[in-house]
């Protein structure tokens, strides 16, 4: 691996993008685990609170996506998990 390959993977943007095209081969679970690594690379990134809170959903973890979507505004000012939340409800059949 060369030095750019390597500069690259430390980057926020390789691992959530990994994820998003992970999560487009129906391979939640390792998807899952790259925009992780990107909520701990860029902690206060609104987008990556976000994505790791769709990618519990997308694994049928509702409790942990909707944990994800209620801590994000903590770590990210402009997260706006309303978003989230209202596509959890939808997803459980709610009327919240």
């Amino acid at each position: 691996m060369n030095l750019e390959q390597k500069r690259i993977r430390g980057e926020s943007f390789f691992h959530d993008d990994l994820g998003m095209y992970l999560d487009g081969l129906g391979r939640y679970e390792a998807g899952l685990k790259e925009k992780l690594e990107a909520g701990r690379l860029a902690p206060y990134n609104a987008l990556y609170c976000r994505t790791v809170a769709y990618g519990y959903l997308y694994l049928n973890r509702v409790e942990e996506a909707e944990a994800a979507a209620e801590e994000a505004p903590t770590k990210c000012l402009d997260a706006h998990p309303e978003f989230i939340l209202y596509d959890i409800a939808f997803y459980r059949g709610d009327g919240r």
